[in-house]
């Protein structure tokens, strides 16, 4: 799998979890890291958020809660959401109409939150590499206290991953969905389909001994 390097030096820090992202804030810059804070009050906040293609941050950092239907937004009147979109959740559904970030790297705390169908509309919404627990982490901030540890030393992201999700049961709850492996998927899934249809690496069909598709009646 590629290798998806980390230049790091700011974070953009998308605030749905106030308390952990003050905590993390601390940390990315004790490490030297700018932190631009965004605070979200309403669903339009986040949607400009996963949308804003001006920042220079290469990685957004999303704290949140979540659970199986994605990411938990406060439910907020139609008097306020009269002109976006009024809803509780980010779902993955909605991740695919709204996220665009190309070439970034994007980092979910809220349980539940790395789900394959979320890691995906992320991935298809430009981004290198979204990572996220599947699962209910006990504690997300030393998870990524220890990635950013190494990022920040020059370490790649999947090496960085690899070692951070290594130190117990809750860092292992997070997965790492990259725009590599959905390309590596991809062609996968095309040579399986190839291999069924009987066609080689050429794209020529394969046929019995000898390379002849055997008798076949003439055509007018």
């Amino acid at each position: 799998m590629r290798q998806v390097v980390a230049a790091i030096d700011a974070v953009d820090l998308v605030v749905l979890d106030a308390v952990e992202a003050y905590g993390l804030r601390g940390i990315l810059e004790y490490m030297g890291l700018r932190v631009n804070w965004l605070p979200i009050g309403r669903p339009q906040h986040l949607i400009e958020a996963l949308g804003n293609q001006e920042s220079a941050a290469p990685h957004v950092i999303v704290c949140c809660h979540g659970d199986k239907r994605g990411i938990v937004l406060e439910k907020l009147g139609p008097e306020v959401t009269r002109d976006e979109p009024s809803t509780d959740r980010l779902t993955p559904d909605l991740a695919r109409r709204y996220v665009r970030l190309p070439g970034r790297v994007v980092i979910a705390t809220g349980c539940d939150t790395g789900c394959t169908d979320m890691g995906q509309a992320f991935v298809e919404g430009g981004c290198d590499a979204y990572i996220a627990p599947d699962g209910y982490p006990g504690d997300a901030l030393f998870f990524l206290h220890c990635l950013y540890h190494d990022l920040v030393r020059g370490e790649s992201l999947v090496m960085a991953f690899e070692r951070a999700r290594d130190h117990d049961d809750n860092t292992r709850l997070f997965r790492l969905h990259s725009r590599a492996q959905a390309v590596g998927s991809r062609a996968a899934g095309a040579r399986k389909r190839d291999d069924a249809a009987g066609v080689n690496g050429t794209g020529s069909r394969r046929y019995g001994r000898g390379g002849h598709m055997g008798h076949m009646s003439p055509t007018s």
